[in-house]
């Protein structure tokens, strides 16, 4: 799975499962590796620096 944000200058982006948060790492692209059976769904969010949220995403459903 990629993600990549625009219009944010700077904040995180975190990547969210059915077990929490597994990824944050810097606006721009993230890229993260998951299959259905470790994983059912990942959603993502895009935070300015100072936590508010930017983006949110709806859950993206693996395997479906």
């Amino acid at each position: 799975m990629s993600v990549w944000s625009e219009g944010v200058a700077a904040g995180v982006i975190r990547l969210f499962t059915d077990e929490g948060q597994v990824f944050e790492g810097p606006v721009g692209t993230a890229t993260w590796h998951a299959t259905p059976r470790v994983s059912p769904y990942v959603r993502a969010e895009v935070r300015h620096p100072d936590g508010s949220m930017a983006a949110p995403t709806n859950p993206i459903f693996l395997g479906r």
